[in-house]
């Protein structure tokens, strides 16, 4: 199963949930709003798309910026 952090509370989810176990906030919003996140990949984590894991092998923190960074690049193409 895979599973992703949730952008509230950083706990483990399954990726098909759309609220979250630990922290109860609903995940539905954040997939317009943020449609990068990050997902458990083996003992590291990758970055998601949609169900679909674009990058590989990752360390939490590095995961973390790079998830910021891309949809902040997504934020500004709609803005501008």
């Amino acid at each position: 199963m895979q599973v992703r952090l949730c952008p509230f509370c950083a706990g483990e989810i399954p990726l098909t949930v759309s609220l979250c176990i630990h922290c109860g906030k609903e995940l539905r919003s954040m997939k317009m709003a943020h449609p990068y996140e990050i997902v458990r990949d083996g003992l590291q984590y990758g970055i998601a798309l949609g169900s679909e894991v674009r990058l590989h092998g990752l360390k939490l923190k590095k995961a973390q910026e790079l998830e910021a960074l891309l949809n902040n690049v997504l934020k500004d193409e709609k803005v501008g």
